[in-house]
């Protein structure tokens, strides 16, 4: 079989995802013809780990240096190479191992600083503390054997670099929701006045506001089912260990609030469409 039948067979393995059989093919290819540029092109995706990626790409720009797009993406492996050194090097002082069978940071409500962790870094990341965040992430990296579990943490690595490059501020959680919780009571008490057309004590329907404490509650416990992070009144209200809330506490708060917040809206518009149907020209006087 010529070169360019066994290139042509590794490309249509590789299409059908029968990727270990491409790969070997293009092996043998360019180990009898090494300056076959196609096949180490082909070979730079199917290849595992990022030194053969290198290694397959320096192939390729040997052969032909003007290949800008081989150029480009040999910048991005190596970029990654070095912060994969980085990351190495940050992991000379790293803390004792994880336990894999027991890990107690996970069940506390404020995870050891002493052990690297998903939960710790999380926490730190919801305390402001970005710089302890992403030192953590990083001795995270240094750590995990699982290729799918570093590159996530990679991703929180990068996400939180942007930030602090951003500047962006941190904003505490009941902060967030003190912030939250005014717009729906806003709304509801700014569509009264306009039903009551601003005659506050001469309008019959004295039940629409009674509808502003249960509207501003509800929004209160949309916005405290709504941020996702630790805060106080979590753990005030149900006692809860890790001061976020279950997923049923939460779901459970947010409906009670949309519940408070929409009967009141109801009423309101029961209201106006009572009137329009009593409404006369001259109007009734009140």
């Amino acid at each position: 079989m010529s070169s360019a039948d066994q290139l042509r067979q590794a490309v249509a393995l590789a299409r059908a995802g029968r990727k270990v059989e491409a790969r070997d093919i293009l092996l043998a290819l360019v180990d009898e013809d090494p300056h076959n540029e196609m096949a180490w092109i082909w070979l730079s995706g199917l290849v595992d780990t990022l030194d053969d990626k290198i290694i397959a790409c320096e192939n390729i720009l040997t052969i032909n240096p003007s290949n800008d797009r081989v150029r480009a993406y040999l910048s991005q492996l190596l970029e990654e190479q070095n912060q994969l050194t980085r990351l190495e090097a940050a992991a000379q002082v790293v803390a004792p191992q994880v336990d894999p069978v027991v890990d107690t940071s996970l069940r506390s409500a404020d995870p050891d600083p002493s052990v690297p962790s998903w939960e710790l870094a999380k926490h730190q990341e919801m305390e402001g503390q970005f710089t302890q965040a992403l030192e953590t992430y990083r001795n995270l990296a240094s750590l995990t054997k699982d290729s799918r579990q570093f590159d996530r943490i990679y991703k929180e690595i990068t996400r939180l670099e942007s930030l602090q490059k951003e500047r962006i501020a941190y904003v505490a959680p009941s902060s967030s929701i003190v912030r939250m919780a005014f717009g729906w009571p806003l709304l509801y008490l700014s569509l009264v006045v306009v039903q009551v057309g601003g005659k506050f004590f001469m309008y019959p329907a004295w039940y629409l506001w009674l509808g502003i404490p249960f509207v501003a509650f509800g929004s209160f416990l949309i916005a405290l089912s709504e941020v996702n992070a630790r805060h106080p009144i979590w753990k005030a209200l149900f006692e809860e260990e890790n001061s976020k809330g279950s997923g049923f506490a939460r779901f459970m708060a947010g409906l009670m609030g949309w519940m408070l917040v929409i009967f009141p809206h109801l009423m309101l518009i029961g209201d106006s469409v009572l009137r329009l149907r009593n409404f006369q020209i001259p109007p009734i006087p009140l």
